[in-house]
């Protein structure tokens, strides 16, 4: 296995278990801040640790990042944002996590609609199965509606995902991904600003 592949998984593993803490300290928020609200903040901090590495690329390189498609994908992942934080509040760690892996199984399906990818059969199989132990953990007959949530963010993440494909190979992945926290920001503020409440420490007390 090369270098980079090996670089990429440790990255996607740390990834993971960042995204683990954050699971974890929305479940303790307990939904006492406002989904956009949440978001919106979220959304406003990933742009400030970004900033001091993003003003340091290159003139041309900073304003990479900032099109239509960077736009569309920031929406989605928005939306994917919002879904998840409600699935998360409303549902167990276990239950939520088993529909956000739907994200990844659904990417099969969407590379043939909008890459016009051909899958190979080993991939389809592969498919079917993680979709039936996703369905196995979800236990259809104690459905919550919460799970429709979930299914959004695992639905809007996967469409963010394949969008990458369409931006310039050459893109750095700094102003990428600055340019898509900015872009989520005015219409989270918007959504935010509806139901915004003060913080307190009180909020993360239960």
């Amino acid at each position: 296995m090369s270098k980079h592949a090996n670089q990429a998984i440790l990255l996607l593993v740390l990834a993971n278990l960042l995204a683990s803490f954050s699971d974890v300290s929305l479940k303790v928020l307990n939904g006492e801040v406002p989904t956009f609200q949440y978001v919106f903040i979220r959304q406003v901090l990933s742009v400030l640790l970004l900033f001091p590495v993003w003003i340091r690329l290159p003139r041309q390189t900073r304003m990479d990042g900032c099109g239509s498609i960077a736009f569309l994908r920031a929406q989605f992942i928005l939306g994917g944002s919002a879904c998840a934080m409600v699935a998360i509040t409303h549902l167990t760690l276990a239950t939520a996590n088993a529909m956000f892996y739907v994200g990844p199984i659904l990417m099969i399906p969407l590379a043939m609609t909008l890459l016009k990818e051909r899958p190979t059969k080993d991939k389809v199989i592969a498919t079917l199965i993680g979709f039936s132990g996703v369905v196995v953990v979800l236990r259809p007959e104690h459905f919550h509606w919460a799970a429709i949530a979930g299914l959004g963010s695992a639905l809007a993440m996967g469409v963010s995902n394949i969008l990458v494909k369409r931006l310039p190979a050459e893109q750095h992945i700094v102003s990428t991904l600055f340019w898509t926290g900015v872009m989520t920001l005015p219409v989270a503020l918007i959504l935010a600003v509806q139901q915004w409440q003060p913080l307190n420490s009180s909020s993360s007390d239960g």
